[in-house]
């Protein structure tokens, strides 16, 4: 009887795509859940993006003060859509946000 080797590796997870979006002019002291909160509890007139998974404010490296852009991570492509269209000039605090898409790196 042969002998199958074993494996050492888990098995593979599914990848799930993920979709990005740019973020600018966001004020000083907006946070990586400031940014996510308005995303998920945008104002009445428009539907919560309930795909939106994290977002991350970029920071100086050397004072780690905001470089005041970031980008919000969706799981559905549709949300991030929606988002580029629909949350564009609304406001997180005290700045309207200035949205576009995310180019890759």
């Amino acid at each position: 009887m042969p002998i199958l080797p074993v494996s050492a590796s888990p098995p593979a997870q599914p990848i799930s795509k993920e979709y990005s979006i740019f973020v600018g002019d966001l004020a000083p002291e907006a946070s990586n859940s400031d940014l996510v909160a308005v995303f998920r509890n945008p104002p009445k007139f428009i539907r919560p993006f309930l795909s939106c998974k994290s977002a991350k404010i970029m920071l100086d490296p050397v004072t780690g003060i905001s470089r005041g852009y970031g980008f919000v991570r969706f799981t559905e492509e549709a949300d991030q859509q929606r988002a580029l269209i629909e949350m564009h000039g609304l406001y997180c605090l005290s700045r309207p946000m200035r949205i576009s898409p995310a180019t890759a790196k």
